[in-house]
C-alpha cells in the first residue's frame, strides 16, 4: 500500500521523515526531512500522519466535527460559561446560608453574578454583530471571541483546527479608532474572525476527547474525536447544551426553563475576502 492510500484509509501511522519529505516535495519545491520531523525513534526522525495530511492534497481529510452545523447552536462561549459557573456557585452559597443576616448579602451576590452573565453574553453578541456586519475586529475583540490571546502587533495567526494561516488587515499597525481615542492594534477581517470563531467549539471538543481517552501519539486530533465518539464527547463537555429539545431543560421543581447557556447559532452574512 502506497502512502497516498494510507492517508485515505488508515487512521494513524508514522513514516520516516525522509520518506514523508519525498512524498510532499516536488522538483521545484523540495521538502527537507527536518521540516516535517515530529519525533525521533532509534531508527531516525519520524513524521506523523497528521503532519502529512496537513501538507498533502492526496487524501480525504477526516474531520467529523467540522461539518456539524449544530455545534455553534449548542455551544456556550467560554467567556460566558465562566460567569455562568460563578452565578451557579453564588446561588448554591445563597441556598446553603442559614444566617438570616447574611442571606441578603448572598442574595445581592447572586444578582451581581447574574448581571455579569448577561453583560458577558451581550459583549460576545456585540462582537458577533460586528462580524455579521463585515466590520473588522481589533486584537482585544478577536482575543475575546476566539478565547485565545492575540497580541496587538500580531500579523499572522494560525487557525488551529484547519492549519490555515490568516493575516491581519493592518499588519503595519496603522492604528484604529476606539470611540474618542486612537488604538494601536492591528485589525482582523470579519471573514477570518468568523472562521476562527467557528473553529473554537471544535478545539474544545478535541481537548475534551483527549481528556476522556488519551490520544495515540500518531493519531490526528479529528480521528481521535471520531474514535472516542462525537456524541460521547459532546455529552462530556460543559460547553455544549446536552438537551435535544428547543432549548428547554427539565427542572425537578417546576415547569421546563430556558437553559441560560443556550445561544442561537450566529447567522453570518460577511463577504470579506479571506
Amino acid at each position: 500500500m502506497d502512502l497516498t492510500n494510507r492517508l485515505n484509509l488508515e487512521t494513524s501511522f508514522a513514516v520516516p521523515a525522509e520518506k514523508a519529505a519525498d512524498f510532499l516535495g516536488t522538483p521545484d519545491e523540495p521538502v527537507q526531512p527536518s521540516e516535517v520531523t515530529d519525533f525521533h525513534e532509534p531508527s531516525g526522525p519520524m513524521t506523523r500522519a497528521n503532519t502529512i495530511r496537513k501538507r498533502s492534497d492526496s487524501h480525504t481529510e477526516i474531520a467529523p466535527l467540522r461539518d456539524r452545523d449544530d455545534l455553534l447552536e449548542r455551544f456556550t462561549h467560554p467567556y460566558v460559561l465562566e460567569a455562568v459557573r460563578e452565578a451557579e456557585s453564588a446561588r448554591e452559597a445563597a441556598e446553603e446560608e442559614a444566617n438570616v443576616f447574611r442571606q441578603s448579602h448572598e442574595a445581592a451576590k447572586v444578582k451581581q453574578a447574574e448581571r455579569e452573565v448577561q453583560q458577558r453574553r451581550e459583549e460576545i453578541e456585540q462582537i458577533l454583530e460586528r462580524v455579521r456586519n463585515g466590520d473588522t475586529l481589533d486584537a482585544a475583540q478577536l482575543s475575546t471571541l476566539i478565547d485565545r490571546p492575540v497580541e496587538k502587533d500580531a500579523e499572522k495567526l494560525t487557525i488551529r483546527v484547519t492549519g490555515r494561516e490568516v493575516t491581519a488587515e493592518t499588519p503595519e499597525l496603522l492604528g484604529n479608532m476606539h470611540g474618542d481615542r486612537i488604538g494601536s492594534s492591528a485589525l482582523w477581517s470579519a471573514e477570518d474572525a468568523r472562521k476562527m470563531y467557528e473553529a473554537l467549539p471544535v478545539r474544545i471538543l478535541r481537548r475534551t476527547a483527549s481528556q476522556i481517552e488519551p490520544k495515540p501519539r500518531e493519531a490526528a486530533l479529528g480521528e481521535h474525536v471520531e474514535s472516542v465518539g462525537v456524541e460521547k464527547v459532546l455529552e462530556a463537555s460543559d460547553y455544549f447544551d446536552r438537551s435535544e429539545d428547543s432549548g428547554e431543560t427539565a427542572h425537578p421543581d417546576g415547569p421546563p426553563q430556558r437553559d441560560p447557556r443556550r445561544h442561537t447559532r450566529p447567522q453570518f452574512s460577511t463577504t470579506a475576502a479571506a
